[in-house]
């Protein structure tokens, strides 16, 4: 790829080697080019985009009909390297990558890549939240679970309220990168399983929990025989269990939602709960780090800065916190957020996991936003070959 033309101009202003705010603005953020930063930092940036665009659309599954394939729009997820057996994206990663490529094709569109290039990354998120959307429950047997999202594919029993937190989102972005002309599906879509989220799911007494279980598929062994459906028993794996925090950046599209659409009753005393339980039990009153209270997720924990099972990988739940802040100003969100931050700043190791790489940068990106402090986005300009590579 040519990333001259893609790129645009980049920025090469610089203090001591870092980017640095401009001195009569006093914000590191512009509307247009985004953050300060060097030129050759910029393009590289792009030029990854472009690359994790490209695999995207080689490697989604696709049926030529008369040739139907029910994994249409999922992506390759794991591979094991002995024997080249690959699983197939599940809901949650097929909605995340749907949601990347729609904000890179923004991105990419603002620098000036081609059009036809840019026309087929839409249609790519597309075709992958349309196969989310067969994740969803409508299925009269089960009423009270309509609008929830299945973990995995149409044709399983169990609901991660992670997933539906990311297909939710997808909704949202897709409504939001297609604006006027957008489908009333997906604001619809959106809408149904946040509602479940909100007025089902918060409102059980074993929340928050991992998993909910129903028809014949629970954890252990299912039943020899499936039982009748109307019977609609549910089960819950780690019923109130502190270790399914990371559910708590539900929070960030029903903030979405209500920016984007003005429905405020989403936007319940349940959901401003999620956030002050994060403020209050999750994160160290002394060192403003996330931590697990008993247990923690192999995937998500480690020991940070000599604190064991302190949590790197958080899935956005302080992302949340902002846009808790956003909406409901002057309960102490932003502080938390900052605390939260300060402790990154702090600490000298990169944490192992790499899903906790981008998730925190995120995190800094915002606050270099919102304050306008250098700190936070050096923190990530400092970390981006870390995560490049």
């Amino acid at each position: 790829m040519d990333t001259k033309t893609i790129t645009g101009k980049g920025s090469s202003r610089r203090a001591g080697g870092r980017a640095c705010a401009n001195a009569s603005a006093g914000k590191i953020w512009n509307d247009r080019p985004g953050f300060d930063i060097p030129g050759k930092t910029r393009d590289r940036v792009l030029e990854a985009l472009h690359g994790s665009c490209t695999w995207a659309m080689k490697n989604q599954i696709r049926h030529d009909p008369p040739n139907w394939d029910a994994n249409h729009g999922r992506f390759p997820s794991m591979q094991n390297t002995r024997s080249g057996k690959f699983m197939r994206s599940i809901s949650w990663n097929l909605a995340r990558m749907s949601q990347g490529l729609l904000s890179a094709a923004r991105v990419l569109e603002a620098a000036g890549a081609r059009r036809e290039f840019i026309q087929e990354v839409d249609n790519t998120a597309e075709i992958g939240l349309y196969q989310d959307t067969r994740a969803q429950i409508y299925d009269p047997e089960f009423p009270e679970l309509r609008g929830a999202i299945r973990e995995e594919t149409p044709i399983c029993f169990q609901i991660n309220p992670r997933d539906g937190v990311e297909c939710s989102q997808g909704f949202l972005v897709k409504a939001w990168r297609d604006g006027r002309s957008a489908d009333p599906l997906w604001l619809g879509r959106a809408r149904d399983q946040l509602s479940w989220t909100v007025n089902w799911l918060l409102k059980r007494p074993e929340w928050p929990l991992e998993y909910v279980f129903f028809g014949w598929d629970w954890i252990g062994k299912p039943d020899q025989f499936p039982r009748p459906y109307a019977d609609n028993r549910l089960r819950y794996r780690k019923p109130n269990s502190p270790v399914s925090f990371y559910n708590m950046a539900l929070i960030i599209p029903v903030c979405q939602f209500v920016a984007m659409t003005g429905e405020k009753r989403l936007l319940t005393r349940d959901v401003v709960a999620q956030g002050d339980w994060l403020v209050n039990v999750m994160l160290d009153p002394q060192t403003g780090a996330l931590r697990t209270p008993n247990e923690a997720l192999g995937h998500h924990a480690e020991t940070l800065g000599g604190q064991m099972g302190a949590l790197s990988n958080d899935d956005g739940v302080i992302i949340a916190l902002l846009c808790l802040e956003r909406l409901k100003p002057g309960r102490g969100y932003m502080e938390a957020a900052l605390r939260n931050a300060d402790w990154w700043l702090r600490l000298q190791e990169t944490p192992k996991l790499r899903a906790a790489i981008p998730a925190t940068m995120l995190l800094m990106l915002d606050l270099a936003r919102l304050t306008g402090k250098a700190e936070y986005l050096n923190w990530v300009l400092d970390r981006l070959d870390a995560l490049l590579a």
